[in-house]
């Protein structure tokens, strides 16, 4: 992680703490773009940066908020910012910045006494393996005639370790396990140790 020793600070008022800046937006694209992904960097701020995140044709928008919320304005800013957006549920908040020791407690009763709730939702590789599980039974399962189940299975585990080599280990086992125990049945025919998915 690329660090620098900038702090920050608002000229809005005292509604943001003052808090180290590393580059989290460099850092977040860095990781991004390891995982597979194409990463656009649509805003750039002091307090917050916009991403367009994209795998083929699946996009989401990341907004990574940098500065440490501590009070009602802030959150009150934070709302207003998302809320200006219009890409409604599309836009995601990597909510790293606000975590502290009372965080839960500390948001929710912003929430209280705003009435006005932020919806997080956080970016892994299950959202795009479900995208890509769904795009292998669309485009190429329901047009299969006359495939025996076992070929069935070999396509669909040669199909996801094409699309997702770079992905957490993990995420694709566990993934593969659903889909009739694949790996254990693909795994008699061409040992899955090369690309890091048994162990």
């Amino acid at each position: 992680m690329i660090k620098t020793n900038n702090s920050i600070s608002t000229s809005k008022g005292n509604h943001f703490s003052s808090v180290k800046k590393d580059s989290r937006s460099l850092s977040v694209k860095k990781l991004l773009l390891a995982n597979g992904l194409k990463v656009k960097i649509l805003e750039f701020h002091d307090e917050y940066s916009i991403f367009e995140v994209s795998f083929q044709n699946f996009i989401r928008y990341l907004i990574i908020w940098d500065v440490e919320i501590s009070n009602v304005k802030g959150y009150q800013h934070l709302q207003q910012i998302t809320s200006d957006k219009k890409f409604k549920n599309e836009w995601i908040i990597v909510g790293n910045s606000l975590i502290n020791e009372n965080r839960k407690d500390r948001l929710e009763l912003f929430v209280e006494q705003t009435g006005e709730e932020i919806k997080q939702m956080y970016f892994s590789e299950y959202e795009i393996i479900d995208y890509l599980k769904q795009m292998f039974f669309d485009d190429y399962y329901s047009k299969l005639k006359g495939i025996t189940k076992h070929y069935q299975k070999v396509m669909f585990v040669n199909f996801m370790i094409g699309k997702t080599k770079a992905f957490d280990n993990f995420a694709i086992k566990s993934n593969f396990e659903e889909f009739h125990d694949c790996i254990k049945f693909y795994n008699e025919l061409m040992p899955l140790t090369y690309w890091g998915v048994m162990n």
